[in-house]
């Protein structure tokens, strides 16, 4: 009864954030960004390096993050991938701050910035399973990343979002659908994250190469003290 009750409260208020309190600009500009690297940066650059590794496919000319949340982590993006476009995609863009921010300002100031820097970047704050081929071209050199995406109801519950997110198998056939050969990148943290994501790739009849990232490998660089368990693809099937 409790997890009912949750589930339609969780639809409520994502539904007044996307169509109404998620609209309302309550201030000017957009925050300041940090200009220099964070561990937070050298986390992600880890796990891309690390991923990165395992595959022929390096020079992408496109990186499209889903579920990029603020955007607080573009800066690596950027320095791995130097070449490529850089397409964040947040569907709960209008969840807001308590300094009145919502979160896609906070992520449309990592794009201003990296455009400052002559990078080319753009965010887009929808349901990534909306998202067709007119938002532009993706080709075999575009790498789709999902950096801890919500693979079970809980986590995406306790996150208040409604449970129909949580479905990391239809992410995966999304993403078949806009370029079938395309590479994937995911990370989750603990095992059975994991678990629960090589039985949607596997479901997908994708190939994956596992990875593991050890706590003392990005200790001082991300709050988590549990391996963090990857998944990279070289081609999609």
């Amino acid at each position: 009864m409790f997890a009912q009750v949750s589930e339609l409260r969780n639809r409520f208020q994502f539904f007044l954030r996307e169509r109404y309190f998620g609209k309302l600009k309550l201030r000017r500009g957009l925050p300041r960004v940090n200009s220099e690297e964070t561990p937070e940066d050298r986390f992600y650059r880890l796990v891309i390096s690390k991923a990165l590794g395992l595959i022929s496919s390096r020079d992408f000319a496109a990186v499209w993050d889903v579920g990029c949340r603020n955007w607080s982590y573009a800066k690596a993006l950027a320095l791995e991938f130097p070449n490529a476009t850089l397409h964040g995609i947040e569907l709960d863009g209008g969840r807001r701050y308590w300094n009145l921010y919502r979160r896609q300002d906070a992520a449309l100031a990592q794009v201003a910035q990296l455009r400052t820097l002559g990078k080319n970047a753009k965010c887009t704050f929808l349901d990534f399973k909306k998202i067709d081929s007119t938002f532009g071209h993706v080709s075999d050199r575009t790498l789709f990343c999902f950096f801890f995406p919500f693979v079970s109801p809980r986590p995406c519950a306790r996150w208040g979002l409604p449970i129909g997110f949580a479905d990391y198998a239809s992410l995966l056939s999304h993403t078949r659908d806009l370029a079938r050969d395309a590479c994937i990148l995911s990370i989750h943290q603990g095992e059975w994250e994991a678990e629960l994501a090589e039985k949607a790739y596997r479901h997908s009849n994708m190939e994956m190469i596992p990875f593991t990232i050890s706590p003392e490998e990005y200790r001082g660089l991300w709050p988590s003290n549990y391996p963090i368990y990857g998944f990279v693809t070289s081609r999609l099937r």
